[in-house]
């Protein structure tokens, strides 16, 4: 009986391997990046897209502080204590909200995150799923083509100045000959 219940467990344990390389696989394949972080701030999971935005491996990912290792200083107390307040249930998660994410490198980059809690089967609280997608280029891209609309518009504004002189000029210059032009005819 004790070789047959152990095949068993071999058995078991390698079906959920494969389930559990099958949803690693789902998740990898998704083009945005898909965190769990556990009541303790530790990251629980992540996915292939999550390791090239963060420029880490999961195993160098997963286990850490998200908060300590992740998040910018300047706005890691306030992120901190609303994770906090998200786990005891006292706030409901933000549905969207962008911040921005430290990468191991030390680079910012802008995520647009959608967060939902992760409970257990007594209905408690024990972590957070967030899909986030890195938006630092278009963000910038939407700077700078607001940068290019104020300086079209403060250009339009100096050509319609200039034009104006000229015409001004011209009516003036074309009176000053009207004189001459009928003393000379």
């Amino acid at each position: 009986h004790r070789n047959h219940l152990e095949e068993l467990v071999k058995e078991r344990t390698a079906e959920l391997e494969m389930a559990k390389n099958k949803a690693q696989q789902y998740l990898d394949i998704a083009g945005v990046i898909l965190v769990a972080i556990d009541a303790g701030q530790r990251v629980t999971l992540i996915n292939q897209k999550g390791c090239e935005v963060l420029e880490g491996t999961a195993g160098e990912i997963i286990g850490k502080d998200w908060f300590e290792t992740f998040i910018p200083a300047n706005m890691r107390p306030d992120v901190i204590q609303a994770f906090h307040r998200l786990m005891s249930g006292e706030i409901e998660p933000v549905e969207y909200f962008e911040n921005p994410v430290l990468t191991q490198g030390g680079q910012e980059r802008l995520i647009a995150w959608h967060n939902s809690l992760l409970k257990d089967d007594g209905g408690n609280i024990v972590g957070t799923l967030s899909s986030g997608e890195d938006i630092t280029e278009q963000k910038h891209a939407e700077k700078q083509i607001t940068s290019l609309n104020q300086n079209l518009l403060n250009r339009t504004a100096a050509l319609e100045a200039a034009n104006k002189e000229l015409e001004a000029l011209a009516y003036s210059v074309s009176h000053d000959l009207r004189a001459p032009l009928r003393h000379i005819e």
